[in-house]
């Protein structure tokens, strides 16, 4: 079940994000300048409009998440994040699905994705999602812009 992102849920939102940003970035240093900047991203998703946070309860647990803002005919998807222990089983696909119907107007739907992740670059690209740009984060790691149209 997905639901809408309320404060009891941002510990555990919190405490996956080493798992999240493990998979995605190398030389990430998990202290509190990190989780305080995590932090301050779920709160304007609780105190605005155009941010939205939905999380994926299985057996009453947060075993996902997404973070995503939408504006303009374009829906930005700043963070998807599924357990590792429930990869593969179709949770991916269900808040992707749930994020995509978020947004009314046509547009395109945009985010960025590790190219250390190759399996996540992989599951947008089975969803629709092509490479816009290649790029290096500061590590020197390929990144990709993806986009999907909503036409």
């Amino acid at each position: 079940m997905i639901v809408p992102l309320d404060i009891t849920h941002i510990p555990k939102i919190l405490q996956a994000q080493k798992e999240l940003y493990s998979m995605n970035f190398r030389n990430m240093v998990f202290n509190k300048e990190f989780y305080d900047m995590i932090l301050s991203w779920y709160q304007v998703a609780l105190e605005t409009h155009d941010w939205k946070a939905f999380v994926l309860l299985v057996n009453e647990e947060v075993s996902g998440f997404y973070l995503a803002q939408y504006k303009e005919g374009s829906g930005y998807l700043s963070q998807m994040f599924v357990s590792g222990k429930l990869r593969g089983q179709g949770y991916g696909k269900l808040l992707l699905d749930h994020f995509e119907q978020g947004m009314m107007d046509p547009g395109y739907y945009i985010l960025q994705a590790s190219g250390m992740n190759k399996s996540a670059v992989a599951f947008y690209e089975r969803n629709g999602y092509e490479i816009l740009r290649p790029y290096e984060d500061e590590n020197g790691d390929p990144r990709y812009l993806m986009i999907k149209y909503n036409f």
